[in-house]
C-alpha cells in the first residue's frame, strides 16, 4: 500500500515540475530578459541558472503547491507567479548585501517600503520591483498579516545570514 501512495506522490511532485517548467518558459525568462532590458543590467549566468532551474522551480512547484494541496486546492495563476517571484529574489538578495553592500535599514526600507527605496544598481531595481508587486498581494490577497510578516522577516533573516556566512569564507 505504501509503495501505491509513494508512486501517487511522485507522479502529482511531477506533474507540477511540470507545469512550473512550462511557466518558467512562459513567464519567467520572458520577464527576466524584460528586467534585464529596463534596468540596464544582466543576472549572471550561475543566477538565471538558480533562478531557472531550483528557485523558481522549486518554491513553487514543491513548497507552495504541497500547501495548497494540504488545503485540497490547486495554485492559481496569480498565485503562481507571486511564488516565482520569489525565486528571483533569492539571488537577488545575495547581491543586496555582497555586491551592493546594503545596510539593514535599506534592506528593511527594500522590504517593507519599496516605494520610497532609492534603487540605484540592477539587483535593487529588480528588488524594488519585484517586492512592489509581492508587498500589496501578500497583504490583500493571498495570506494574512501575521503570516506575511513572519514570511518576509524569514526570507531576510535567511539572505543575512547566507551574506555573513559569505563574509566568514
Amino acid at each position: 500500500m505504501n509503495f501505491f501512495r509513494y508512486i501517487n506522490i511522485a507522479n502529482k511532485v511531477y506533474k507540477e515540475i511540470k507545469v512550473q517548467k512550462q511557466f518558467n518558459r512562459t513567464f519567467l525568462i520572458p520577464y527576466l530578459d524584460e528586467l534585464e532590458k529596463k534596468y540596464n543590467g544582466k543576472f549572471q549566468p550561475e543566477q538565471r541558472v538558480k533562478i531557472l532551474k531550483y528557485y523558481g522551480l522549486f518554491i513553487t512547484s514543491f513548497l507552495c503547491s504541497s500547501y495548497k494541496r494540504l488545503y485540497g486546492k490547486s495554485l492559481t495563476d496569480e498565485e503562481r507567479k507571486r511564488a516565482t517571484l520569489f525565486g528571483i529574489l533569492t539571488p537577488v538578495g545575495d547581491d543586496l548585501f555582497d555586491i551592493d553592500k546594503l545596510d539593514s535599514g535599506s534592506i528593511q526600507q527594500i522590504t517593507f517600503h519599496p516605494e520610497i527605496f532609492n534603487a540605484t544598481t540592477f539587483s535593487s531595481n529588480v528588488a524594488k520591483q519585484i517586492q512592489s508587486i509581492l508587498l500589496p498581494c501578500f497583504f490583500c490577497v493571498a495570506i494574512n498579516w501575521s503570516i506575511a510578516t513572519k514570511l518576509l522577516a524569514l526570507i531576510v533573516f535567511i539572505t543575512m545570514q547566507k551574506s555573513s556566512l559569505s563574509f566568514k569564507a
